[in-house]
């Protein structure tokens, strides 16, 4: 997605929770900035990227900590900024140890759209557009992204 955003012209840059996945898009892409960071603790400045994208990220946030990166999200953005999350929809909380054909020790969240707005607007976004679609081809389950706003 990184390599996309800056195609179209952008000031993009990574970040990801796994060094192994850093190390892949830094080989892939060594043109492009690539960072280790967590989503509960994002880099940087308040108000200092005009956009965020939380490319099936969220997911793998606990719930009780999900406040708190949205709010993190939130700081970083500047008022106007936007921010593009997509997700697997849904309630279910998935714990897997095969993933890939390797072993993982991987949780995640499916994530209730609407549940997701009001979070949204509770972290002081404004949603303008909102998509859900059901499973198609190999996905098991229904998809959702939400743009929204920084106030």
């Amino acid at each position: 997605m990184t390599a996309h955003l800056q195609a179209l012209g952008l000031d993009a840059h990574g970040l990801d929770l796994s060094p192994g996945m850093v190390a892949v898009a830094r080989r892939a892409h060594p043109e492009l900035r690539f960072g280790v960071s967590t989503l509960t603790a994002l880099p940087g400045p308040d108000a200092s990227l005009a956009g965020a994208l939380a490319w099936y990220s969220l997911i793998h946030v606990a719930p009780p900590d999900r406040a708190g990166v949205l709010a993190g999200l939130r700081r970083v953005l500047v008022p106007g900024g936007h921010l593009v999350i997509a997700c697997q929809a849904g309630t279910e909380h998935v714990r897997r140890d095969r993933a890939y054909g390797h072993p993982v020790d991987l949780e995640l969240w499916r994530l209730d759209p609407d549940e997701l707005a009001d979070q949204l607007a509770d972290a002081g976004f404004v949603v303008r557009r909102r998509w859900e679609r059901p499973a198609t081809g190999p996905e098991t389950t229904p998809q959702a992204a939400l743009l929204a706003c920084a106030e």
